[in-house]
């Protein structure tokens, strides 16, 4: 299911519950002890709720980051925002031949430290460092995966 289809129902669900409870309690009953601890402890799992609703709201548009497994939300919401691949399925931009024709070419293999798990900015990996300091005449290649070891580099 969609994310946001899933917060939006939950919230929709939970509050409308809530508030009509609520709405039932306050001129449903009578006057009375029972239906001011009702009232409020209805009143208290409303502004839980809307609490926790707004929190989960936040981290979800303002918080990403990776653990370098993806099994989390915030770093889902981190792979989203900063992973995307070449056509190759490879954290590096799209090569074509005429950028690589005649010059030195470098590969740089590895697992998810080498891809930059975790840095949002492709561009501040060592690989990518690597290729400004090696200058024009070289191409540095990003060729790595996360979760990656031997057997899948060699």
């Amino acid at each position: 299911m969609n994310y946001w289809l899933g917060f939006g129902v939950i919230f929709i669900i939970v509050a409308g519950v809530l508030a009509g409870l609520l709405f039932l309690v306050r001129y449903g009953m009578g006057e009375g002890r029972v239906r001011r601890w009702l009232e409020n402890g209805l009143l208290a799992l409303l502004a839980v709720f809307f609490t926790l609703m707004a929190l989960e709201l936040g981290f979800k548009l303002f918080f990403a980051q990776s653990d370098g497994f993806r099994y989390t939300l915030a770093s889902k919401n981190w792979y989203a925002r900063y992973w995307q691949e070449n056509s190759l399925g490879y954290r590096d931009r799209e090569w074509t031949p005429q950028d690589v024709a005649g010059k030195t070419k470098v590969m740089v293999v590895g697992d998810s430290f080498v891809a930059g798990s975790g840095i949002a900015n492709p561009e501040d990996r060592f690989s990518n460092q690597l290729g400004r300091l090696l200058g024009d005449e070289y191409v540095v290649f990003n060729v790595s995966s996360p979760g990656w070891d031997t057997a899948d580099e060699i």
